[in-house]
């Protein structure tokens, strides 16, 4: 046997073919070397075992004592390796030309067995290489090729130019007669291996071929196989389909931040997609569409770039498909048969995307810009374009007369036996091929087999099972619930069993062998009960809602990014907390006034223990430890710091994103998409924080005067009053009878929420009392400040705290801002969770701070319900205002608030001065909030006076505007226009809106509680019940409406009685004090 170069003068003495044969042999292993080494380059110190394997078993010297022992072991049976090498060269053999090679091919066939076996038998065994190329090079080596099949191969793969050995032999044929009759028979041999291995070499280097938009370069193959013109069009140049509009991209997103180990791996792999023709270099020209990008883990642990198409997406037309899936293999599953898999390599680079269309696939990096010149994954488009592009090649395979399917990049092959299942791996290859696709070598299954991992799955044909791999099981331990009792309703169909490695799982570990049977009855069909993997949390969440409000979707976030999650925990007992809240409210109840601590609510709320180690359970196994998450008293909430991969895993669904809004300088973070979690999970949760909900941006008005505002009037009553020229505190004591009467108890406390950035200024306050705070006695600085309070000033904490001191005067008063620590937190929500924390706060609660109804999910709204209950039962109060749209409209209804529509807070209106200079009579402002609520039931504190209006009330709108059982709102009002306050530094005419009438009234309350306190009375807490018993305590307000739906056209008119844009009037303070004194 010789190799190229080999010269074939050799002299015939023995060290000539000693020397020869020698020579012959390094030759041979040095190819092999070298075609070895180019399966095995994933791994550099697979390819030194292979390497030393070939260099102790085949070239070490080797002494007559250790060949002798060697011989001994093995046997008479089987050929010696070391002997057998020692026998080719032999110099004690003649050079007597021999009988021709053919006559002895008997012999030779018998001695390549035997030197098979002892290659298999050999005792002598290197560390395992990697098992994808131990199985390629065994299949190859099988010798299971025809000849035909053979010469096949040779003709349409030669072998790569820059493989010198990947080479079949040639016999030179005067050395070969020189040789002595063993040399030529392990010659034979040898040459029989190494044809074997150069058959099947030589596919598999050409399998690394280009992959860049390659299927344009086969049209004749594609056009011989469909006529239809759409995937004829796709190969050539894709256009990708937009809805309606143009993609629009009114300026380029900011590049996430990315850390020096993440640039780095985006620069390589530019590099490398620039090399593969993947991406071009190119210029930003207006109207493209650029993206950002960023790093993804891959199952390797090594990452890979990824183009960030989230906002192009949103312009991509969607059109339903169906998909081949798990179920599809197993409907062609039969017991006993072979499967095997075909993985395309980088599928969707290989259809080129239009150039026209290129400008939407760009990105920036480091000064450069880059576009992409076929599909990149990500384009929603993509899946269902190769579902159609693979549609006719999986036709064509099957009249072949072979049994496959196809997901994707996925293909699935079977053959009833293993020569038909190899048959359909050959011809599939060869399709794919032809067409322009490569392969992938590692990620296919070549080799026929009896149990294969596909689509996540493992199948056995023997067993007749699916089960997942152990480490999914592992991963996928908390997502499915166990049904332990299951009828299987086809078994002559696909009668599969629960045995292998799923029974040993069960047997370990219930939970994880619950999973194997789980996933099999969720994925065949075949069973009575399918579990249900996820279930959405807030489905009814309005994901769009944030459009309307002006909020504008920056860019995604990177997965290493942080954030921050709360966790609304179900809790105990809600029934007797409700029970227990509408007693402690009552003034006719027994119990009125009877507040549980802190503590005591604790006891009868915080959730179970099987909630909490379910819920920690849950987080432990997507890697958040205890460490990353802080809790609350109560136990009932609980907020966890992890990475956005984290958090987008741990929520099915979510994806995050930063937002930004006009009027507020920091961003926030949240999902664009509904979210869902486990099944087991679910039963322990109400809804999780920082996902949905964006904050609201509705304050009062900017500052303005209104020419024409102190025109605005009904009536014009005698001046009876001070002369005034707008709002300020002496004017409101003057028309609620407040006169001066400031707060005395030590124990009272009252206090304003802010959020959104709203911060106040000590010298504001100073600065507003002193022009304004003269008739009444005061204090001039906060009691307490929580939260940030570091910025310019608001006009709304502004308002909030000048108001709220100059009524409640002399009462401690609470600053409590809550921006958000984070950009992903919600400031309503940490100011719940904030009073949940805390066993001394504030009796009083101004809030200004509301949400439309209809964009919340009932289930949160109804969470926020209990802990508006949570701080009733503590005797707090809290005063919602009732929002500035009037009625509100959608869609030709009228549009509550939350949480003004909520049974569980006391709302608050507004109103104007009949006479804007004299202190007077009331009218409803049009920009009074109120209505009924559309999801709410109305309560029975005021049944009464809700079915008298909606009996006698004026103008009242037709019954499709509103739904008249529903919960109506407010249920007090105040002045809510031309108010006068002090904002850095300046005094400031004609800020209006309900959150000037609400610290009003929370002022007001203040000293009606401080009143009960100095009787050693107990708070009010709750109002709703005590006001409406009351409503004889305050002013009627009988005239005015807010705004509906149409420009100029009304909502509801104010009545006699309740009514919903005033609720019972406006507060006359002496009153309030002499009811809430007659009660214990």
């Amino acid at each position: 046997m010789t190799t190229p170069g080999l010269e074939p003068d050799i002299q015939c003495s023995n060290d000539a073919v000693d020397q020869s044969s020698q020579n012959t042999m390094a030759a041979i292993l040095r190819g092999l070397n070298d075609t070895l080494a180019q399966l095995t380059k994933v791994s550099e110190k697979q390819t030194a075992t292979l390497t030393s394997l070939k260099d102790d078993i085949l070239l070490r010297p080797e002494s007559d004592e250790e060949a002798e022992k060697e011989d001994s072991n093995t046997g008479n049976t089987q050929l010696n390796i070391t002997a057998t090498l020692n026998n080719v060269l032999d110099p004690s053999d003649s050079c007597v030309v021999k009988e021709s090679a053919g006559s002895e091919s008997e012999k030779q066939n018998d001695d390549l067995e035997s030197l098979t076996q002892a290659f298999v038998q050999t005792n002598n065994k290197s560390p395992a290489i990697t098992e994808k190329v131990a199985s390629l090079i065994d299949n190859m080596a099988s010798g299971s090729l025809s000849p035909e099949t053979v010469k096949d191969r040779v003709d349409k793969y030669p072998p790569p130019e820059n493989c010198k050995f990947l080479c079949t032999t040639t016999i030179n044929e005067e050395v070969w007669d020189l040789l002595p009759r063993r040399s030529r028979t392990v010659d034979l041999a040898f040459q029989k291996v190494q044809e074997l291995l150069v058959q099947g070499f030589i596919i598999p280097v050409d399998f690394g071929g280009p992959v860049a938009g390659q299927l344009k370069d086969h049209v004749g193959s594609w056009e011989s196989l469909t006529n239809d013109q759409v995937i004829l069009d796709a190969i050539k140049h894709y256009h990708i389909e937009f809805e309606a509009n143009t993609p629009v991209q009114p300026h380029p997103p900011k590049q996430f931040h990315l850390s020096p180990g993440e640039r780095e791996i985006i620069s390589e792999e530019i590099s490398t997609l620039l090399h593969k023709g993947v991406l071009e270099q190119t210029e930003y020209v207006e109207g493209d569409f650029l993206s950002t990008i960023f790093v993804w883990p891959k199952k390797d642990g090594s990452y890979r770039m990824i183009l960030n198409l989230k906002p192009l997406n949103e312009f991509v037309s969607y059109h339903h498909f169906k998909m081949d899936t798990i179920k599809t293999a197993l409907k062609l599953m039969r017991p006993g048969c072979f499967m095997a898999s075909v993985d395309l390599k980088g599928a969707y680079y290989s259809a080129p995307v239009a150039k026209e269309d290129r400008k939407y696939l760009k990105f920036e990096w480091q000064g450069s810009y880059y576009e992409y010149t076929c599909i990149p994954n990500g384009l929603d488009c993509a899946p269902r374009l190769f579902t159609k592009i693979l549609k006719p090649v999986y036709s064509h395979i099957r009249s072949m007369g072979h049994l496959c399917m196809g997901h994707i990049d996925d293909s699935f092959l079977l053959g009833y036996d293993y020569a038909a299942c190899k048959r359909n791996v050959q011809d599939t290859i060869d399709t794919f091929q032809n067409l322009g696709f490569v392969i992938h070598p590692v990620k296919s299954v070549f080799i026929p087999t009896q149990e294969i991992e596909f689509l996540g799955f493992l199948l056995s044909s023997i067993l007749m099972t699916i089960r997942l791999p152990p480490t999914k099981a592992a991963r996928l331990d908390d997502s499915i619930e166990f049904q332990s009792n299951f009828n299987l309703q086809k078994p002559n169909k696909c009668h599969m069993t629960f045995t292998g490695s799923c029974i040993r799982l069960q047997r370990k570990n219930m939970a994880v062998g619950s999973i194997c049977a789980a996933f099999f009855l969720a994925c065949t069909g075949l069973c009575t009960a399918k579990p249900q993997e996820f279930v959405f949390l807030e489905s009814s969440h309005d994901v769009e809602a944030w459009r309307e409000e002006s909020w504008e979707k920056v860019e995604r976030l990177s997965p290493s990014e942080d954030v921050f999650l709360t966790f609304a925990l179900k809790q105990r007992n809600l029934e007797s907390l409700e029970r227990h809240f509408w007693k402690v409210s009552d003034p006719r109840s027994s119990e009125y006034g009877k507040h549980l601590s802190l503590s005591n609510l604790t006891q009868l709320i915080s959730p179970s223990e099987a909630t909490t180690s379910a819920i920690n359970a849950w987080l432990r196994r997507h890697g958040i430890r205890q460490s990353d998450c802080t809790t609350t008293l109560t136990g009932d909430f609980l907020t966890c710091r992890m990475s956005c991969a984290a958090a987008e895993s741990l929520l099915v669904g979510a994806k995050f994103h930063r937002f930004r809004h006009p009027k507020l300088t920091r961003p926030v973070i949240r999902s664009t998409h509904l979210y869902s979690v486990s099944k087991i999970v679910s039963p322990h949760l109400d809804f999780v924080g920082g996902v949905l909900h964006f904050p609201a941006v509705n304050g009062p008005s900017s500052p303005r005067v209104n020419e024409y505002a102190f025109f605005e009037t009904e009536t014009k009553p005698s001046v009876s009053g001070q002369v005034h020229i707008g709002v300020y505190p002496s004017v409101l004591r003057e028309r609620y009878n407040v006169s001066d009467v400031v707060g005395t108890h030590p124990k009272n406390l009252q206090s304003v929420a802010q959020f959104l950035e709203q911060y106040y200024s000590p010298s504001d306050l100073k600065e507003f009392l002193a022009l304004w705070g003269g008739s009444f006695k005061h204090l001039e600085e906060m009691a307490k400040v929580i939260g940030p309070n570091s910025g310019r000033s608001g006009i709304e904490a502004s308002l909030d705290t000048q108001y709220i001191m100059s009524l409640g005067a002399m009462v401690p008063t609470w600053f409590w801002s809550t921006g958000g620590r984070h950009e992903s937190q919600e400031p309503f929500l940490e100011w719940l969770m904030d009073i949940s924390n805390r066993t001394e706060v504030p009796w009083v609660h101004s809030v200004s701070y509301s949400d439309n109804e209809d964009t919340l999910d009932v289930t949160y709204m109804n969470r926020i319900n209990v802990e508006f209950q949570k701080a009733g039962v503590r005797g707090l109060t809290f005063l919602f205002a009732s929002g500035d749209n009037g009625a509100g409209c959608k869609k030709k209804k009228f549009r509550p608030m939350f949480p003004s529509s909520s049974p569980y807070v006391t709302t608050v209106g507004g109103t104007a001065f009949n006479d804007p200079f004299t202190v007077s009579g009331e009218y409803a402002y049009d920009i009074s909030g109120g209505g009924f609520s559309n999801v709410f039931d109305r309560p029975s504190y005021q049944t009464d006076v809700v079915e008298n209006y909606l009996k006698t009330g004026p103008h009242i709108p037709a019954a499709s505007y509103f739904n008249q059982t529903g919960r109506g709102f407010p249920d007090i009002a105040a002045i809510c226009n031309h108010f006068w306050i002090v904002n850095n530094r300046i005094p400031v005419p004609g800020v209006m809106g309900t959150s000037a009438s609400t610290p009003t009234v929370a002022g007001i309350i203040s000293l009606v509680n401080d009143a009960r306190f100095q009787r050693g009375k107990s708070s009010l807490g709750f109002l709703n019940p005590f006001l409406y018993q009351n409503a004889a305590a305050m002013y009627d307000v009988t005239t005015g409406n807010n705004k509906g739906c149409l420009e100029g056209d009304t909502g509801f008119y104010a009545a006699t009685g309740w009514d919903p844009v005033t609720g019972s009037g406006s507060p006359n303070f002496p009153e309030l004090v002499k009811a809430a004194l007659s009660n214990q």
